[in-house]
């Protein structure tokens, strides 16, 4: 049976990721879109469930709130984040919390989220986002920017059991 890490980027447009265990090799990812969800916490859970049961996944990991947010973007993310733990012990799923510093300095990247996406690209040889001149993008609210940070989370937790190993 396969070994498979999802990594959860938690938020409106939510990023997901699933990693093989066994070698770090990205099976896929994609985005969860709640913004117009007349119940967005049940939806998310609901597409988490599906990921999970679709991608044979073993853990989840996603990333840890630190205080640094204002308070309305620490409610909602702490919504996110009570959805994930108990999704996870419903499932019997060991679920891990890793917050973004110590998921940046993992993999030896600034603590920026462009700098950290196009990381991610460069590992994994996907196409980084392009504005309409056709350059690359600094637009962090781009979708593809949730996307990347649940990669980089799910490899941050690949990494970590490679240390432990």
């Amino acid at each position: 049976m396969a070994h498979r890490i999802l990594g959860v980027d938690q938020a409106k447009l939510t990023g997901w990721a699933v990693l093989n265990k066994a070698d770090g090799s990205l099976v896929d990812s994609g985005l969860i879109d709640l913004g117009g969800e007349s119940k967005p916490m049940l939806v998310f859970s609901q597409k988490l469930a599906e990921i999970i049961d679709n991608y044979m996944v073993n853990e989840v990991v996603w990333e840890r709130l630190v205080g640094k947010q204002n308070t309305d973007t620490v409610r909602q993310l702490g919504r996110y984040e009570g959805v994930l733990e108990l999704l996870c012990e419903d499932l019997e799923i060991p679920h891990f919390k890793y917050p973004v510093v110590t998921i940046r300095s993992t993999l030896g990247v600034p603590n920026k989220k462009i700098d950290t996406a196009r990381w991610i690209c460069n590992k994994f040889d996907l196409p980084y986002p392009t504005n309409r001149k056709g350059e690359p993008t600094n637009n962090k609210g781009h979708p593809f920017f949730n996307q990347t940070d649940a990669i980089a989370i799910a490899y941050c937790h690949y990494l970590k059991g490679e240390k432990r190993h």
